[in-house]
């Protein structure tokens, strides 16, 4: 029987901490995306669904590159950003297609778009914000 050593075991509970939490918004995604006529409570404004898929998949965004940026395996670590738009724009483009297979639910290009959207602004302003506490810690 493998028993793995201290060192590869929290190598492991890292690479989980790394990426359980954007795997997990996934699954969450495809649930709700899974579910017929599911509303948000509405509040007040004509564009909340687009907000709505900005802000999720602009979260989904930063919690990949976060954990691009925890990953051990160099290529990854080195091609974050591209491996983070990659996947969850791909996420969003089959999450637009699973919806348009559910009778009761609608793909919409609109909602794509704010996806995309939010993915580039959540990834940009992680990207700032490391680059920030880097030039802090190098002085």
């Amino acid at each position: 029987m493998f028993v793995p050593d201290k060192n590869e075991a929290s190598m492991n509970g890292n690479r989980l901490n790394a990426h359980l939490p954007w795997i997990l918004l996934m699954i969450l995604i495809t649930i709700q995306s899974s579910m017929s006529g599911f509303k948000m409570p509405p509040l007040g404004l004509q564009i909340e669904d687009k907000l709505m898929h900005f802000f999720v998949f602009g979260i989904l965004g930063w919690l990949l590159i976060r954990g691009m940026s925890l990953e051990t395996q160099p290529w990854l670590h080195k091609n974050r950003v591209l491996v983070t738009l990659v996947i969850a724009i791909l996420f969003a483009i089959s999450d637009e297609w699973h919806q348009s297979l559910n009778l009761q639910r609608d793909a919409d290009i609109l909602d794509l778009l704010a996806d995309i959207l939010g993915i580039f602004y959540f990834t940009y302003l992680f990207k700032r914000k490391q680059n920030k506490m880097r030039a802090v810690n190098s002085h």
